[in-house]
This record gives C-alpha cells, structure tokens and sequence, in this order.
C-alpha cells in the first residue's frame, strides 16, 4: 500500500449576515489514498522490454482473517467481503453477487458500496457519495493488516490537487516568508503573484470589486495567486513555501482571510472502515478519530453495509426490525408501493427541531436481522444506537433485492432564520464530531435460525454486556414487562367491515408468561396488560369493564390476575 501525502485543505467560515464576525472550525485534513494493484505491482517488476508479454490481467488474492467460528475474505479489487459461518456452512456476503437490471442507477450504485455518506452545504443543500463509484472505482482507497483486524481507509468525493500556498495574503505577512527563501525561489514564487496596490492600479482593474473581494485593501497592499499559475509552479511554490516554515495552520488562516478565497472547497470525506472477528462475531468499527472532512460540506448521515445478506427474488425468508417488541417482513410480499420500514432506535432526537410529524416508528433495542434460506443473521450496533435508524426495504421497488441496514446521524444541523424581515436562513451545523467516539456494529451467523435464534443471540450479548441482568434474583433491579392482549382489525363478516379485537395474546398465554419469570426468581416485577378489555387496546372510555372472548373465559382472567399475586408482581 502507498498512501500520497496530499493534504487537501480543511477550512470554512460559517457566517451570519447579520454579524461580521466569522467561526473556524478545525477539523482533521483530508488525505488522498491509494491503492496500488496487483497488476502495477507486477509491472514494477518486470523489464521494460518484457511489458507487453506481462500485459495480462492479475488478481489479487483475497485478505482471510479466521478464527474457530468464522472466517472473513476480503476482495483487494472490490472492497467487497464474505463472511462463512463454519458451523452452519452458511455465506453472507457485503454485497450481492449478480448485478441487478431491475436496479436503478442510484441503488445500483448503493448495492455495490460497503457504505455511502450523506453531506450537506450551509444551504442544506446535498448529495450523497458512494465507496464504490466515488472510492474504489477510482482506486482511492488502501488495506492494512494492524492490530488483529483489517483496515480499509477512504477517501470518497473530490480528489482533486489542492496545494498548500496561500490563494490571497497581506503583503506584510507574504513576505515574512520570501524573505526566508532563495533569491532564485522567491523570485519564482513573485512571478505567480500578483501584488495588488488600490494607489497603482492597471487601466482594467475595477477598483470596487477589488475592494469586496478584499477589503483590507483600502489601507495596505495584498499578494494575490494569479489564476494562470501552472500545476507544476504550484508544487514548486508549495515547496519553497514549507522550506520557509509555512505550515498548515498558516493556509488555514490565509485561506479564511478573504470571502473570495474561502468559498473554492469541494467535498472530500476519509472514512475508515475496521474489520476485526470476536469469537462467532464479525465485528465493523468505524472510528471518529478517522473521519475527517471539510467543514463547509459536514457529512450528515453514514450508511453502513446497505445491502449485506440481502435476500433475491428466489430467496425464502424475511426481514426482522426493531419495531416495537420486533417486527418481520417477509421477502418479495408485494408491498413494495408503500414507505419503506425506518425505525429510529430509542426515538427522535428531541434536541433537533421538526416541523411535522409524518411517522414517529421507535425501536426499544438497536438490533436488526436477516433469515434467509434457513441461515439467520443479526446486527447489533454496539455504539453509536443514540443516533441510529435501521431501514428495510422489499423487493419489487428500486432493486430485486430485500434489504436491511443502519443508518446514523452525524453532524447535526438546523435551519436558523437570520432575519425577521426576509425569507433568508441559512444551515448551521455542530463543530465537529464528539471526540472518543465510534461507530460499532456487531454481525453474527446465529447458531439456531430464525427470530428465534436471533433473540437468543440478543440475550446472550445483553447478559454479557450486562451481567447484573443475570443477577436479577440478588441484584433487586426492577422489571418492567408490558404485554399486548389485543389490538383492533378490521374484518368483514357477510361483506361487512366490522372493527374487531384481533388476538395477540391471549389470557393463558400471560399467565404462562408470569409463572416463567417467578420460575426463573425475578423479582420486583411490573407487569402492564394493554388491550385487554372492551374491543381491545382501541377503546373509548370504559363506563364498564367487558373481558375480550377473544382472548379467554372470565375463569382464564382471574387465572391470570392470581398467578400476578402469588408472584407478588
């Protein structure tokens, strides 16, 4: 792997029109990867006379990190990976196989991508980037084996030159460093600038736009980079420039000087992905300390892994989401004209504004799965669940594909009014990134298949995590249990629709449930029963109390409500 030391320029001034007053922010800068193929280094190797007969087409042997359970592959060429459950035989590859026709562009370009990041403009304005068009197509990307895992490092958006010189500086402060440098480097250096004089202009010179441009130029003299410089002379000034003690620091300040100079950023993003195996886990990292960005286009939201284990059209199997106490959907249902499913994990943010209220899904745990084909796969997202979502989609749509992921927000940003007379409002956006954070996502084969076997996995990873929940009998914590009896359907009956209760669980089934945590020794325990009465939990105000058919006898309530007091719930 080589890695180029380009640093593009990492600088914005985030500013009210309003005020004349002006914000850095100070960010990690950019750095541009590379990744050199199998091909290039062979031709490296070989004679120039002898090219033309090493001209064939080399591939890249996969990168295997293995342990007892798994064994993951990773594609140099693709940045794609499979993951092979050893005791199941079962394969969950980051992206499917086959291409799509039935695809659109976009989410073609989606399904080949490992992750793709959202950015946004002090205008709100956007798009989003993808690592496989915007990185990997363009080889912008390098692996390392460090520290038991793999490191795959990005670079995703504009790759283009930018070098560390500054584009306008007062002539005081220019000067500071020709005086440092060659006579025949600074006389080079001269030649690409221009020194601006408001008292010596040229007969084409507008005085006015001179002074918008820069403004300090009614009292002093300032050096401008002429825009005819050539690639090569700005490598060479870059250069004279750093042997005079010019540091990054120095472009960051030249370059926030003057509105006309700070304004040229294009979107350009470093994203590292860690792949590391813990036991029957895959385990995706994304450190925050690795992300690095320029602030005049924050990323807003990260995608990751959108259609691993993705289910086709000749696929069996279904969809699990966080959606209340957990939801399936199945593959290819036909229901592909409605809103795709998004759950935002623990809730709305409450700290950011919104103007209306569309769907407001909540999911009480941040996991998600696939069961396909009688293999079950579950994602845990470790760290970051505050401000994640998790998205599913069917088949039918805009792919052929059945599909589930996370998503999370990242910079957060808000629509500020800055005048009480017009419409104008601009985007302002957080600083930076919290610092010491990560993005974690746990992938793990499940040894028993279906949502069954995926809770399982779930429990097994809380009581880990959490292990004072497996001391429940010593440790007092309260349990709080909430348990839905019915919710209302409606039904037809002789062509009728008649809005009736529809059974979720019925009377005995509650009553097993209560015996079950007594048997276990839970204690303090709180148990709500939601939809138990009069037309289930849809109800108007109960002027008396009619028990459900639906759910059992009267015999069967007084059942329930005993087994609750003889466990002292």
């Amino acid at each position: 792997m080589k890695k180029i030391v380009w640093l593009v320029p990492v600088f914005c001034v985030l500013s009210l029109l309003t005020s004349c007053s002006k914000q850095t922010v100070r960010v990690k800068p950019v750095v541009i990867y590379e990744r050199i193929t199998a091909a290039e280094k062979a031709a490296a190797d070989v004679p120039e006379d002898a090219v033309e007969e090493h001209s064939v087409l080399i591939e890249e042997p996969p990168i295997v990190l293995e342990n007892d359970f798994l064994e993951f592959r990773f594609y140099p060429e693709t940045a794609e990976f499979v993951l092979r459950d050893k005791a199941g035989g079962a394969e969950w590859r980051s992206t499917p196989h086959s291409d799509d026709p039935a695809a659109d562009p976009v989410t073609r370009q989606l399904m080949q991508s490992q992750f793709a990041l959202q950015y946004a403009d002090t205008a709100g304005v956007g798009m989003t980037l993808y690592s496989s068009v915007h990185s990997v197509e363009r080889n912008a990307y390098e692996y390392e084996l460090a520290g038991g895992g793999l490191e795959v490092r990005y670079t995703v958006g504009n790759l283009s030159r930018t070098y560390l010189l500054p584009p306008a500086a007062p002539e005081e402060r220019f000067l500071s460093f020709l005086e440092k440098m060659q006579r025949e480097d600074r006389r080079k250096v001269e030649a690409s600038y221009r020194l601006y004089d408001i008292n010596n202009l040229r007969a084409g010179d507008d005085k006015n736009t001179l002074l918008s441009l820069y403004p300090d130029l009614s009292r002093i003299k300032v050096y401008v980079l002429r825009d005819n410089t050539q690639e090569y002379m700005k490598g060479q000034i870059e250069e004279f420039l750093a042997g005079a003690g010019y540091t990054y620091d120095d472009y960051l300040e030249d370059s926030g000087r003057y509105a006309s100079t700070s304004g040229t950023e294009k979107p350009a993003y470093n994203v590292t992905l860690r792949y590391t195996l813990d036991g029957k886990s895959l385990v995706l990292t994304v450190p925050f300390e690795k992300i690095a960005y320029k602030p005049a286009y924050p990323i807003t939201q990260l995608i990751l892994l959108p259609f691993m284990g993705a289910g086709g059209t000749d696929d069996d199997g279904y969809l699990l989401v966080p959606d209340g106490s957990g939801a399936l959907i199945n593959f290819n249902n036909g229901k592909y004209n409605q809103t795709s499913s998004n759950n935002m994990v623990y809730g709305w943010d409450e700290a950011m504004p919104r103007d209306v209220v569309i769907n407001d899904n909540k999911a009480p745990y941040p996991a998600f799965g696939i069961q396909k084909n009688g293999a079950a796969l579950l994602f845990l997202i470790e760290e970051g669940s505050a401000y994640a979502s998790v998205r599913a989609d069917v088949s039918g749509g805009n792919s052929s594909y059945n599909s589930v992921h996370s998503r999370f927000d990242m910079i957060h940003g808000a629509k500020m009014d800055i005048s009480g007379r017009s419409d104008r409002a601009v985007y302002l956006y957080e600083n930076g990134l919290p610092s010491g954070e990560n993005i974690s996502l746990r992938i793990t084969p499940c040894a028993r298949s279906g949502y069954v076997g995926m809770a399982k996995e779930y429990r097994s990873w809380l009581l880990q995590k959490h292990p004072e929940l497996g001391r429940h009998k010593e440790s007092g914590a309260p349990i709080a249990v909430e348990i839905v009896g019915a919710v209302n359907k409606t039904r037809h009956r002789l062509g009728i629709p008649f809005d009736l209760p529809l059974k979720l669980t019925s009377y005995k089934e509650a009553r097993a449930m209560i015996n079950d945590f007594g048997a276990l020794g839970w204690k303090n325990v709180r148990v709500k029963l939601t939809g138990w009465f009069n037309r289930s939990v849809d109800h108007t105000v109960p002027t008396k109390i009619r028990l459900i058919g639906e759910l059992g006898s009267k015999r069967d309530f007084k059942e329930l409500v005993s087994a609750a007091e003889q466990n002292g719930y």
